[in-house]
């Protein structure tokens, strides 16, 4: 729904009631912003699920890359109602190339490997209680449409 429509209060008011609730939004930066209402002027508990693309620049800043200096390259699928797929091997050369402008010393293949294809992003609502599970459209897209996963049996 569109902004003032009181989500944010519809989840105030389900969680005093004891339901856990997925809040799902277009972008990190509006989940930046409900995940401080609702955490520290609310006093609720969150946890946000990231996606692969979110974990994987994270990793990528974590090493010292910035993140917004790696872009996936991008392949459209057969499907013309799927979204774009990441073409693995042009976008392992990418970033073999950032890496060798940054200096860092990880193999860009098992890199990749490790923080995207291997990542799940419907693993960390498992281990997490929270009141309120922050997540954008598109990671709750792959953990609803992934494996046949039946995410709502992990946060209860």
């Amino acid at each position: 729904m569109p902004e003032g429509y009181g989500k944010s209060h519809l989840v105030l008011d389900l969680v005093e009631r004891g339901f856990k609730v997925v809040f799902c939004s277009k972008s990190h930066s509006q989940l930046d912003e409900k995940e401080f209402g609702f955490r520290d002027m609310h006093g609720l508990n969150t946890h946000r699920v990231l996606s692969k693309r979110k974990h994987f620049r994270t990793q990528l800043e974590l090493l010292g890359v910035p993140a917004h200096h790696f872009k996936f390259v991008e392949s459209m699928p057969s499907n013309p109602y799927a979204p774009s797929e990441v073409a693995v091997f042009d976008t392992v050369a990418a970033l073999e190339k950032l890496f060798d402008e940054h200096d860092v010393p990880y193999n860009a293949n098992e890199f990749f490997s490790e923080h995207y294809e291997l990542f799940e992003a419907d693993k960390a609502i498992e281990a997490v209680d929270a009141d309120v599970y922050l997540v954008t459209f598109a990671a709750m897209q792959a953990i609803a449409t992934g494996k046949g996963i039946r995410w709502w049996k992990r946060i209860g």
